[in-house]
């Protein structure tokens, strides 16, 4: 039920967000603008990088540390 739920909640999310980037995007026309909006696209992707690569570094040293082979 929890799973149903968020995933409503994301695809909902997902569509006003991409909304509201295109609205965003056509408002701003200069070079500045295009930049920024630009970047605040990239937080999520870096976000998303650094939670996935401290994932697997305290995946890795859970193996080390408690799986003997």
């Amino acid at each position: 039920m929890i799973a149903i739920i968020s995933g409503i909640i994301f695809l909902i999310g997902t569509v006003v967000g991409i909304y509201f980037v295109f609205k965003m995007i056509s408002e701003m026309k200069t070079v500045m603008g295009i930049f920024t909006v630009a970047c605040g696209l990239l937080f999520p992707v870096w976000i998303f990088s650094n939670l996935n690569k401290e994932d697997s570094i305290r995946i890795r040293t859970f193996n080390q540390t408690y799986v003997s082979e």
